[in-house]
């Protein structure tokens, strides 16, 4: 008889940002299911050292929670340890002195949206897993014995659960966190409308003069469409003749043809949160389980497996190597050659990385938790400059002569002069 599988830790996610906060208003609750990958018992813990936090366990969930008594910008980490390894979740939020009309407004219907869909939480046991709270995390037992719960009444605002329908029977299903937050899915929809629309125009152009529409997807505009992928895509690439998304839920990388919009979808990785597409080949960053999966595009197929640092954030392809951010801080660099794995220098000061990209002569690292962006020599692999930008930059592109950075802390892009290192403030929509 076969000794059963080891546990292996899978997070749902590996970022919980709340937006913004009213100060001394209600948190809003985001869950983050503890999954386990393999067999046996996960035996999970989670902790942290951020004060602003609170951390409940409801059976294989930790609660995340956010104490709204102090203004401005907080960053923190909830460190998870089990059997099956370990992991860790990026927690953001922004507490806000007073909330204007349109925020009032914005927040009354998101609780009246959520109300709407609260779901039901099924009966039965606790998951054989474990929630520890450091000093700034307070538990309380639950009265039925089950669960623990915070001390006093729970917020008014719902959860944002995480378990999908076919594991929780008879209730309605649990949505992603920020399925509760509209401003950020009209920002998150229109960036993936952009770059779907770009991508089946120029590729389509390529492969197809002539794209059409089936009547359900047909609009003024016939290169737009919706196109279902598995459950929570987290990155988009374009090349080698298609349209690349990872989808974190699943482990999976959806291909779309842009001729056909034909869906095809290959098994990468644990919770894969970037993807490039350079050399020849795909390449997925997978944050839960510190590799790096290689997809052949000419077959569809993950060709290999290399293994990089800790829980790999992002991924770039240029200047001869495929180049990954870790949650550490240090970057994987790979030879696309031989799949040989080299390090790059350290790129922030607390660890934090949040996107990559190659371009200009350098690579350049966004580092969300010091708002900088690290310009780094390809030859070196050191870096030689070190750029404020707006607070937490997410994201980071090279084109038309100049860098660019998202900064969701203040809804603003940085535009930055590579050859002077000159950086312009852009106002644009909420949570860019």
């Amino acid at each position: 008889m076969a000794a059963p599988a080891p546990p292996k830790l899978a997070l749902s996610a590996t970022v919980v940002d709340f937006g913004r906060l009213r100060l001394h208003g209600p948190s809003p609750e985001r869950r983050v299911r503890l999954g386990n990958a393999g067999g046996r018992t996960l035996n999970a813990q989670a902790t942290t050292q951020a004060s602003w936090l609170q951390l409940r366990r409801v059976g294989d969930e930790v609660v995340v929670a956010v104490d709204t008594t102090a203004v401005g910008e907080h960053e923190g980490v909830v460190t998870v340890d089990s059997d099956g390894g370990s992991a860790t979740i990026r927690v953001l939020a922004r507490v806000d002195p007073a909330s204007s009309p349109a925020t009032s407004a914005t927040a009354a219907t998101d609780r009246e949206a959520a109300a709407d869909k609260a779901p039901q939480e099924a009966p039965g046991e606790a998951a054989p897993s474990q929630l520890v709270a450091t000093p700034g995390a307070s538990l309380a037992r639950d009265p039925r014995g089950t669960q623990d719960a915070p001390r006093g009444p729970e917020p008014p605002t719902p959860s944002a659960p995480v378990l999908p329908r076919e594991e929780r029977p008879g209730g309605k299903p649990r949505l992603p966190k920020w399925l509760g937050q509209p401003t950020r899915i009209i920002s998150a929809a229109a960036v993936l409308v952009i770059i779907v629309i770009v991508a089946l125009i120029v590729l389509g152009q390529t492969h197809n003069r002539k794209v059409t529409t089936t009547p359900a997807e047909q609009t003024n505009n016939p290169n737009v469409a919706t196109i279902p992928v598995e459950a929570l895509p987290a990155n988009v690439a374009v090349g080698e003749g298609a349209v690349w998304v990872a989808n974190t839920q699943h482990g999976t990388v959806a291909r779309i043809d842009p001729a056909t919009r034909k869906v095809t979808t290959i098994k990468v990785g644990q919770t894969p949160s970037g993807v490039a597409v350079g050399a020849g080949a795909v390449w997925v960053a997978n944050n839960g389980d510190d590799t790096v999966a290689r997809i052949d595009p000419a077959t569809n197929q993950k060709v290999a497996t290399i293994k990089v640092g800790a829980h790999p954030q992002n991924v770039a392809v240029g200047a001869g190597a495929v180049w990954v951010v870790n949650s550490g801080n240090e970057g994987s660099r790979i030879d696309p050659d031989s799949n040989r794995v080299g390090g790059f220098t350290a790129f922030g000061r607390t660890g934090l990385p949040s996107g990559v990209a190659v371009g200009a002569g350098y690579v350049w690292v966004a580092n969300s938790g010091d708002n900088t962006v690290a310009r780094i020599n390809p030859t070196s692999h050191r870096v030689v400059d070190t750029i404020p930008v707006g607070p937490r930059p997410q994201g980071v592109a090279v084109g038309a002569g100049a860098v660019w950075v998202a900064n969701d802390g203040d809804d603003t892009v940085s535009r930055i002069d590579p050859a002077t290192g000159e950086v312009t403030t852009i106002k644009v929509g909420p949570r860019p």
